[in-house]
């Protein structure tokens, strides 16, 4: 049996559902330790255990001793921190997903017990250049497993969505209510375009940081007044990723690796994107993509040529056939269904 400890994301709920349509769930556990559960929808699935009370973690302990492998999808809840540091014989069969947003602050933000996990963790699920971020931050000594599309966000099937040569830019700033989306950077770089033909779209759903998102609106509508318009509410999969399709660009200011779902939906679109040097922006570069630096400084004028080859790159190397060989070499299975 394959034990997933899940994270509170819309990702997990999109990966249960491709769990569902791909995979045998009998040999497979979910669960899941935060409060908010139903936030994302995790709660719809009879497969997913909420872990909450103290008779469910000796549940969660009793599967976690029963596993073959523990999936961790995300590594910063302390209640799972706490029960893999006390039973340290569990962490060679534990498979860490890394987020960006569980090691990126350096082992110097956390715990002698956090530390020690992300240390001794027996592998890890990861892009290039985190993994040898964490190897080398934190000594981690686990066992690497590439992966390009562990989320169903990071696999592209879509179209290309030219950009109207005239008319009004749309601009993307950020993708969530995070302050690592270090949104007064990219808000500061546009600055000098406010009185240019344009609109701002700031998601600022995701994340329950409501001091940070209220002082970004703030911000945002005392430079851009109007032309910013920021996301408050969820949006369905389906109209978000039209709101994707309707960009021009795209700006994500992170210095760590956050936003690569989108980042990647929005390359195979055909959209203009810039990102920092990170680890998300290397690989990008590694598979032949064309991207922008943000710390060079940003413009407005539109994608050029490389649109169509992003395109036709992005739906190739981030496809389901990939995925699902990547998931049949983890799981260790030959013939499930597919």
């Amino acid at each position: 049996m394959i034990l997933h400890i899940l994270s509170s994301a819309t990702h997990s709920v999109r990966f249960v559902e491709f769990m569902q349509k791909y995979f045998d769930l009998k040999k497979h556990k979910f669960v899941y330790v935060r409060p908010d559960i139903c936030k994302y929808g995790l709660s719809n699935f009879k497969e997913v255990e909420h872990i909450s009370t103290l008779k469910q973690q000796l549940k969660l302990i009793y599967l976690m001793q029963k596993a073959d492998k523990i999936i961790l999808h995300g590594l910063w809840r302390h209640e799972v921190i706490n029960l893999l540091y006390f039973q340290k014989w569990l962490l060679k069969k534990c498979y860490w997903v890394l987020w960006g947003g569980d090691f990126c602050l350096g082992k110097e933000s956390y715990s002698r017990r956090h530390n020690f996990v992300l240390q001794n963790v027996g592998h890890l699920i990861s892009i290039a250049g985190d993994y040898e971020y964490v190897k080398k931050e934190y000594n981690t000594k686990g066992e690497v497993f590439y992966s390009k599309s562990f989320y169903v966000s990071n696999v592209f099937n879509g179209e290309l969505y030219l950009s109207n040569k005239d008319g009004k830019l749309v601009i993307l700033i950020g993708n969530s209510a995070d302050p690592l989306n270090l949104h007064k950077d990219i808000l500061n770089a546009l600055k000098p375009y406010r009185d240019s033909n344009i609109e701002l779209i700031c998601p600022l759903s995701y994340g329950s940081n409501k001091e940070y998102q209220d002082e970004i609106i703030e911000y945002g509508k005392n430079i851009f007044g109007a032309k910013f318009k920021p996301l408050v509410e969820f949006m369905p999969l389906n109209a978000y990723l039209d709101l994707l399709s309707s960009l021009d660009i795209a700006i994500f200011a992170h210095k760590n690796q956050q936003a690569y779902g989108n980042i990647i939906q929005l390359l195979g679109m055909g959209k203009k994107v810039y990102m920092r040097k990170t680890t998300a922006y290397n690989e990008v570069l590694k598979n032949g993509l064309k991207i922008f630096d943000f710390d060079s400084g940003v413009d407005l004028c539109r994608i050029d040529d490389s649109a169509i080859k992003n395109h036709h790159l992005t739906k190739n190397i981030y496809s389901l056939e990939n995925m699902l060989s990547e998931f049949k070499e983890l799981f260790g299975v030959d013939n499930e269904a597919f």
